[in-house]
């Protein structure tokens, strides 16, 4: 396993890995996943054999904030600076990073991939003085949902017609 960071030329493969990943209407587009690409976070992929087998991508997070929100990360509004000033309080600067997606190829789940990127971002955040992590599920992603309850992550708010209309998601976060 190669673990390295993303770039805008791993457009096309996050892309066709996230379609396999996730149905219409949660899966990204292209721009989309381009847009999150130029943001600053931490944004990483696992390759196997030379090709992506798993990705991560997220942002720094200023405030709470929904998808589309003016205050929330996304292709939407993209997040100015975000690394916290020396002379700045690092843990009121950054808030907490926010999971944009993480993506494992069916072949590769239950490996131990998605935890090392959780874990990889989650160290990228704390050293960068976030308080935390946060990230959206949808509530029928049973599979999802117990893979974060294992790495600590409780749901501190229901979002609904997140995804859809009729497709809530939960907010899940983890306090470092």
């Amino acid at each position: 396993m190669d673990y390295r960071g993303l770039t805008q030329a791993d457009v096309a493969e996050i892309f066709a890995l996230d379609q396999r990943c996730f149905p219409v209407g949660i899966a990204y587009s292209a721009e989309e996943i381009a847009a999150y690409l130029r943001m600053p976070g931490f944004h990483q992929g696992c390759s196997r054999a030379g090709r992506l087998a798993a990705v991560l991508l997220s942002a720094l997070g200023k405030r709470e904030g929904r998808a589309g929100d003016p205050g929330a990360p996304g292709p939407a509004k993209r997040q100015a600076g975000g690394v916290a000033q020396p002379h700045q309080a690092p843990r009121q600067s950054i808030g907490r990073g926010h999971v944009i997606t993480v993506d494992v190829a069916p072949e590769a789940r239950r490996q131990g991939i998605g935890q090392e990127l959780m874990r990889n971002a989650e160290a990228y955040y704390r050293a960068r003085g976030a308080r935390g992590m946060r990230l959206e599920a949808a509530v029928n992603n049973a599979g999802a949902l117990a893979f974060y309850a294992r790495l600590g992550y409780h749901m501190t708010r229901l979002l609904p017609g997140y995804y859809a209309a009729d497709l809530d998601a939960l907010r899940l976060e983890l306090d470092f």
